[in-house]
Formats: structure tokens, C-alpha cells, sequence
């Protein structure tokens, strides 16, 4: 009810310009809809996630990306395509993505129609966490979205395009996380409320090694096909891209592996402090963002966001050891044969691309792509095999 006023608000706040301009408040109008649908989504999502009602979840996932594509493909075709069409595709997709979920809440019971008696601790329970959430996610946001404000201030067009295509191929890291993450927290907390703190390390350090596992080859992946598939799609050609694919996808995962740590937090009800170190390296990186991208562009701009991700995951995980999470996140040998690993991989890919294969053409990429993942999983596998030996 309280973000439907506020939706309502939004929306009635832009009739005076009506008088001006009759096109900008339509459009304001079906952003703040879209916005609103958005947030719906997440939280249907989620509440079936947090039910563990994983097929409605990857069905509503899937359908959502091939409903978007059919209709973007559709529009392309037969219309001319303009930003007009787009805002109404995607609040057509959302639409029909919110009705299905809500179907789906029903058939499983988790809503009803029910009137519930209305709390007098509501505000306690729901207001006032919701509130911290909803500022941890806008100091979220200045941590993860500052830098692309500020290039697209000091720098051109295609630098810009190219950041967020960079961006946009690293966030397979973080799609590899949620893998494990969504069901990481229900876990813990059944654990926790057993007093249960050794299967709370155990249980968060096999989830980083799975996803450690799974996230190295990907992240090599990328930093190797990455610069072809952007030079093709953005029809540009950037020098080193592929270092900037491997720094940024690089920050990305020291943030996904903090994770634990943030979970660990909020159980021993201390999310405040998840909140205050967001708020910090948020401001500090907004700073930095400043100071660095117009000297050194987009190098400057993956230096400070690498570095600010370490910084705000080692500060996490001071924290969460205060207050009682004395167990190592991963193994610590892991840790030193994956960079050991990824050390040599990157040198061979260096000595591959500037004595073998010269010429950067499709089939020159692929082949250094596949000699690397094969050198990579060969090495991962010798070690593993030395260690079984001894």
C-alpha cells in the first residue's frame, strides 16, 4: 500500500508540466510504472526463491529474456524502432511476468486472500529494516553505477559503449553466484537458529569452492573470446581489452566470494555495519571515480572498482571475524594454486597472441581460447592429482 501511494504521488507530482510538455510526463509516467513493475518482480521472485520453489523461479527467469527478445526482434522488423517501443515492450513483458508470478504464489499457498489483522509492530518489523535495505541499495548503487555516470561525463561515446559492454559480458559472474547464493541464506539461518556455527562455515566455504570452481574457467573465458565478441558487436577496436575484461570481472568476483561474510553479518544481526562499509567504499570510490577516469579513462575507472571491491570484501571480513566467524572462507592452498594457475594461463595466452597467433581473426581467438582452458583445466588437474599422490 505504501509504495502504491508513492506511486501515485510520483505520477499525480508530474501533471503540472502537462501544460508544457505533453510527451515528457507519458514517458516519466510509464518509467515510474516500469520501476514499480520492476520491484514487484524482484519481490515475487524472491519470495519464490526464498520458498525454494526453484522451477517457477528459472521459469519466470526464462521467460522473461525470450519474451523480450521475441518482441524487441518483432518491433525491429516490422516497426521502426524508437525508445517509445521500448518502454511499452518491457512494461508489456513485466505485465505478463507479474500476473504469472502472482499465479504462482497462489497455487502454492504462499498468499492468500486472507485479511490479516494489521500490526502495531509494523514499523518496528518491517518499516524501519526495510528503510536500512532500501539505503544499503542506493549505497549499493554508488559503489557498482558511479563510475558509469562519470565516464559518460569526461569521455566519448564509444569509450562509454565499450565500459558497459565490458560490463554487461562480465555479469555472468554474478549470474554464476546466484546460483549458489539464493539458497546459501535459508541454510545458514536454519543453522543459526540451531546454534549450528561450524555447518555455517562449512556450508558457506563449500559454496565458495563450488563457485570458485566455476567462476575461474568463465572469467578466463570471457577474457579471452571477450575482446573479438565486443570488437564484432560495437564494430570498435580498443587496445587491451581483454585486460580490462579480466580486472572488471576480477572485482566482480571478489565481491560474489565476500558474500558469506555479508550472510554472517546480518545473522548475528549487524546489518548496520554491512551498510556502513557499502556507504564508505561507495563514497570512496565515487571519489577516486572523479580523481581517475578523466586522467586515465577506462583503465582508471576498472583500477578503482577492482580495488575498491577488495578493499570493501577485506573490510567484510574483519568484521564478520569480530564478531565470530573464525573459520577460513576457502581454503587457503586453494586460493594460492588457482592464482598460481591463472598466473601461468595468462602468461601462455600473452606468449600465444604475440608469437604464434598474430593475426586477430576468429579462428586465431578461438584456438588461443581453447589451448588456454585446455592448459588451465590440465594444471588444475596435475595438482589435484600431486596432491592425491602425496
Amino acid at each position: 500500500l505504501m509504495s502504491f501511494s508513492t506511486l501515485v504521488i510520483l505520477i499525480i507530482s508530474n501533471i503540472p508540466i502537462l501544460t508544457t510538455n505533453i510527451e515528457l510526463p507519458a514517458t516519466a509516467n510509464i518509467i515510474i510504472f516500469l520501476a514499480y513493475l520492476f520491484a514487484l518482480e524482484v519481490l515475487i521472485t524472491e519470495l519464490l526463491r526464498s520458498k525454494m520453489k526453484t522451477n517457477q523461479f528459472c521459469f519466470l527467469q526464462c521467460l522473461n529474456s525470450f519474451l523480450l527478445l521475441i518482441f524487441i526482434m518483432i518491433a525491429c522488423y516490422y516497426m521502426s524502432f524508437n525508445l517509445s517501443i521500448i518502454l511499452n515492450i518491457l512494461f508489456f513483458v513485466k505485465s505478463i511476468i507479474f500476473v504469472i508470478g502472482i499465479y504462482f504464489l497462489f497455487k502454492s499457498k504462499i498468499i492468500s486472500l486472507k485479511i490479516t489483522k494489521f500490526s502495531n509492530t509494523i514499523i518496528k518489523k518491517f518499516l524501519m529494516p526495510g528503510l536500512i535495505f532500501m539505503l544499503t541499495g542506493l549505497a549499493e548503487w554508488s559503489l557498482n553505477f558511479s563510475d558509469k555516470i562519470i565516464l559518460g561525463k569526461y569521455l566519448s561515446a564509444e569509450l562509454c559503449a565499450i565500459y558497459f559492454s565490458v560490463y554487461l559480458i562480465s555479469t555472468g559472474v554474478l549470474s554464476l553466484g546466484s546460483i549458489f547464493w539464493w539458497r546459501l541464506f535459508p541454510e545458514i539461518s536454519n543453522y543459526n537458529n540451531k546454534q549450528k556455527n561450524t555447518k555455517i562455515f562449512n556450508e558457506i566455504a563449500s559454496s565458495n569452492i563450488k563457485y570458485i570452481n566455476l567462476v575461474i574457467p568463465f572469467i578466463l573465458l570471457i577474457t579471452f573470446i571477450g575482446p573479438l565478441l565486443l570488437s564484432y558487436l560495437l564494430n570498435l577496436k580498443f587496445d587491451n581489452l581483454g585486460i580490462i575484461i579480466f580486472f572488471y570481472s576480477s572485482g566482480l568476483f571478489f565481491h560474489q566470494i565476500s558474500t558469506g561474510w555479508e550472510f554472517f553479518c546480518y545473522l548475528k544481526n549487524k546489518g548496520k555495519y554491512v551498510f556502513i562499509n557499502t556507504i564508505f567504499w561507495g563514497f570512496v570510490s565515487l571519489i577516486l571515480y572523479i580523481i581517475f577516469i578523466p586522467k586515465f579513462s577506462i583503465f582508471g575507472a576498472v583500477i578503482v572498482f577492482l580495488s575498491m571491491r577488495i578493499l570493501s570484501s577485506a573490510s567484510l571480513k574483519l568484521f564478520s571475524k569480530k564478531i565470530g566467524y573464525n573459520s577460513n572462507l576457502v581454503n587457503s592452498k586453494l586460493i594460492q594454486n588457482e592464482i598460481l594457475n591463472i598466473f601461468i594461463v595468462l602468461i601462455t595466452y600473452v606468449c600465444l597472441k604475440n608469437l604464434l597467433f598474430t593475426d586477430e581473426s576468429i579462428f586465431n581467438s578461438i584456438a588461443i581460447t581453447v589451448i588456454c582452458l585446455f592448459f588451465y583445466f590440465l594444471l588444475k588437474n596435475f595438482i589435484y592429482l600431486l596432491k592425491r599422490s602425496n
